[in-house]
C-alpha cells in the first residue's frame, strides 16, 4: 500500500477548508410572503330586497338556465330580467329538480353569468361568484342536497378568502435580479424572468399577490382551484398577469365546509403561453395564452399565405397540447402542439380541408 505524504494532507485539508468555507459563506437567499387581494372574509351576502321580490314574483321567463344535468333532472337558473336595475346586481338563481324549484336568492350567479357544476348522485357542486367591496371578483364553491320531496338545501361552502388565506401562508418568493422564483412549503414552483423592480427594504411592498383570479374546476366532488398569482410593481397598484403561470391547487373537503390543500403544482402547459414566430416570414404567426374563465388554452394559428385559425381552443395531454379549431370552410380542424426547446412543431391531425391535409406540420419560434 502506497503511503500519502504529509504535504498531500495538508493540501487536501487546505482544498476542502476552502470549499466548506465557500459554501458556507453563500447567503441563503431571503423569502418574501405572498399576500392575497381579498382583504376580509366574503360572509354570506344579503340580495336587495328587490331581488327577492323578483325571484318570488317572475316567471320562467325572467331567468336562464345556467347549466341542466338531464340523467338527475337538475338545473340552474340565474335570474337575468325581471324589473329595472334587477339583475344587474348579480343576485339570485334557483336549483330545479323534477320541476321542484328552490330559489337562493343571495347567491350570486357568476359572470355572464358563468357556472360550473357536478352532479353525483343527490348532491350538486356548483361554483357562482363571490363579490368583494373593493371590486375583487372570484368564485365561491358550494354544495346543495336534495330532501326526499326534491328541495333543494345548501350544505356548505367555501369562503375563496380562507383559500386564499390558507395558500398566503404556505406561499413565498426570493429575488435574484430580474427573477422571481414562488415557492410553496419551500418547494419550488417556478421562476418568472422579467423587469423586476426590487428593494432589499424591510417594509417592501409584496410583489406577489393571490386572490382576484381565482376560478374553480369540478373534479368529480373534490374541487380544484386555479389561481394565477399577479405581479405587482412598487409604483403601482395594477397587478399584472402576462407571463405568470397558474397554480393548480387540489382541496379536500368534508361536509362541514372545512378543506384540506392536498398539493399545489404548476398548470401544465404554462410553458407553452407566448408568442411565436413563424419560420417562413419571421413573423407573430402562433399565439397561446390560458384562458382563466373557461381552464383551457386559446390558440391563434396563422399559415404564412394560407390562412389563420383564430378560434383553437387547446388542452393539456400526455403527448403534448391538442387543439381543435374551425377550418376556412366552416369545418372542425384539430391537431397537436409540441414544444422542442423554443420551437413549437404544430401538426394537424384532423383536417377535411384539402389545403391542409393531415400530416402536415409547421414550425414556430418563440418570441423572446
Amino acid at each position: 500500500m502506497k503511503k500519502t505524504s504529509i504535504s498531500a494532507l495538508v493540501a487536501a485539508s487546505v482544498f476542502l477548508g476552502t470549499v466548506l468555507a465557500a459554501c458556507q459563506s453563500q447567503p441563503t437567499p431571503r423569502m418574501y410572503p405572498v399576500v392575497g387581494t381579498i382583504d376580509a372574509p366574503l360572509l354570506a351576502d344579503t340580495a336587495p330586497q328587490k331581488v327577492r321580490a323578483a325571484i318570488d314574483k317572475c316567471g320562467v321567463d325572467c331567468f336562464e338556465r345556467v347549466m341542466y344535468n338531464e340523467p338527475n333532472d337538475i338545473s340552474v337558473w340565474a335570474l337575468q330580467r325581471c324589473g329595472r336595475d334587477v339583475s344587474s346586481d348579480g343576485y339570485g338563481i334557483v336549483i330545479e329538480r323534477e320541476k321542484v324549484r328552490t330559489s337562493f336568492p343571495d347567491i350570486h350567479h357568476g359572470r355572464n353569468p358563468l357556472a360550473d357544476y357536478e352532479v353525483l348522485g343527490d348532491d350538486l357542486y356548483l361554483t357562482c361568484g363571490a363579490m368583494e367591496g373593493t371590486g375583487v371578483l372570484t368564485e365561491r364553491y358550494y354544495k346543495f342536497g336534495f330532501n326526499y320531496a326534491n328541495k333543494a338545501n345548501l350544505v356548505y361552502s367555501i369562503d375563496p378568502y380562507e383559500v386564499q388565506q390558507v395558500l398566503c401562508s404556505r406561499l413565498g418568493y426570493t429575488v435574484n435580479g430580474n427573477q422571481i422564483t414562488l415557492y410553496y412549503k419551500d418547494c419550488k414552483l417556478y421562476t418568472y424572468t422579467g423587469n423586476v423592480k426590487h428593494t432589499d427594504d424591510d417594509a417592501i411592498d409584496s410583489l406577489i399577490w393571490i386572490g382576484e383570479q381565482m376560478r374553480y374546476q369540478l373534479n368529480d366532488n373534490w374541487p380544484i382551484v386555479l389561481v394565477t398569482p399577479g405581479l405587482k410593481s412598487p409604483d403601482s397598484q395594477v397587478l399584472a398577469y402576462d407571463g405568470m403561470p397558474t397554480l393548480k391547487v387540489e382541496l379536500h373537503t368534508d361536509d362541514t365546509g372545512r378543506f384540506l390543500i392536498e398539493r399545489v403544482g404548476v398548470l401544465s402547459g404554462w410553458e407553452y403561453e407566448g408568442d411565436y414566430l413563424d419560420e417562413d416570414n419571421n413573423e407573430p404567426n402562433l399565439h397561446i395564452a390560458f384562458n382563466r374563465i373557461t381552464g383551457k388554452y386559446d390558440v391563434q394559428i396563422g399559415i404564412f399565405r394560407l390562412t389563420t385559425l383564430d378560434d383553437g381552443v387547446g388542452e393539456m395531454n400526455s403527448d403534448g397540447m391538442t387543439f381543435t379549431a374551425t377550418d376556412a370552410n366552416g369545418n372542425p380542424i384539430g391537431g397537436r402542439i409540441t414544444l422542442c426547446g423554443d420551437t413549437a412543431n404544430v401538426c394537424f391531425t384532423k383536417s377535411t380541408w384539402p389545403l391542409l391535409q393531415n400530416g402536415l406540420t409547421f414550425r414556430y419560434t418563440c418570441q423572446k
